[in-house]
């Protein structure tokens, strides 16, 4: 089988992984997941294997709605620990219980050259595992590049036309401030340069982490014989299709970054114009209010989406995407 190359270094797609921004079930097996495989994994066509539609009542839809306020983002984000620490369970999609991935492995074994063993079943299982860790770091890193942008003055293109105010200002979201505990007494330059070392310090990490899954990765799959690209892509589709969750949550927090950046940077220049307390008073009150409402929208349109998956009828797994694959014709 000819190799499959190692990725591009992960400097050469910095700004190409920000565009990969997904979600995922937050159910989890132990990380040591001792089930073990059955000799009698089924051979039936994967057409005849359904996943489990998800029933998500829509009353709940207003109840969540009466919940959400300002604080709904303001909750401390997740650290680049406790991402690793995530990373370290296996999901419930990738598990030896999981009818579906099962189903996946069968289809490959069965339209394959690679040999059907318990041993190559979870050679197969680890790739799964392994595209997992890789794809959830790279969604996590998009919202962490976020913030890296924002507090760079590099979030907001200028394909988003001109503006009344600047929108190349370095101003830091304040979900890192709620992650940070900064000296008391520091001036701007200084805090700036805290900052700065600190989204480094936490994007050296997902690299090095992403690095490594990928090298694992490449390692595994170089090590079966007859593993094809088609094999990868079915693999890696059944990944980001339970991973859906998990992209429209961070791409959802990504938005609240771009709006509260415009916020913040009106405020500046508003501010530039020497107005007196009264009207400071007034503009704050302004933009909290706006940026609560924008916030309540987004979560509205974020509940409505996550609905509208979940009670999909395309959520059977004749209607996946993965279905429609070469290999299961």
């Amino acid at each position: 089988m000819g190799t499959i190359s190692h990725p591009t270094t992960y400097k050469q797609k910095h700004n190409k992984i920000n565009a990969t921004n997904t979600n995922e079930t937050h159910c989890f097996t132990n990380v040591s997941d001792h089930m073990e495989w059955k000799d009698s994994i089924e051979y039936g066509n994967v057409h005849n294997t359904k996943m489990k539609e998800k029933s998500v009542d829509e009353k709940k839809i207003s109840q969540k709605f009466t919940q959400l306020s300002i604080t709904t983002n303001t909750e401390q984000p997740l650290t680049v620990q406790d991402i690793i620490g995530e990373i370290d369970k296996i999901p419930n999609f990738l598990s030896k219980r999981s009818k579906p991935f099962k189903a996946i492995i069968n289809e490959v074994l069965s339209t394959t050259a690679i040999i059907r063993t318990n041993e190559m079943i979870e050679q197969l299982r680890q790739i799964g595992i392994f595209t997992y860790k890789k794809i959830f770091i790279r969604i996590h890193h998009g919202l962490w590049f976020s913030y890296f942008k924002a507090g760079t003055g590099q979030l907001i293109s200028q394909v988003e036309g001109q503006l009344d105010y600047s929108t190349n200002l370095p101003i830091w979201p304040k979900e890192i401030n709620a992650l940070v505990q900064k000296p008391t007494h520091i001036n701007n330059k200084n805090e700036n340069d805290f900052y700065m070392n600190f989204i480094n310090d936490r994007l050296r990490v997902l690299d090095n982490k992403l690095k490594e899954y990928e090298y694992e990765l490449i390692k595994r799959i170089n090590s079966i014989s007859g593993y094809s690209l088609q094999v990868q892509h079915l693999i890696e589709t059944y990944v980001e299709q339970n991973l859906s969750t998990l992209r429209l949550e961070i791409e959802h927090k990504i938005q609240l970054i771009h709006y509260d950046y415009h916020i913040q940077a009106l405020k500046l220049e508003y501010y530039r114009h020497h107005p007196n307390e009264y009207q400071k008073r007034i503009m704050k009150q302004l933009c909290c209010s706006k940026y609560e409402q924008e916030l309540t929208k987004q979560e509205f349109d974020l509940l409505q989406q996550k609905i509208n998956y979940y009670n999909s009828p395309c959520q059977s797994f004749e209607c996946s995407s993965i279905s429609q694959s070469e290999l299961i014709d």
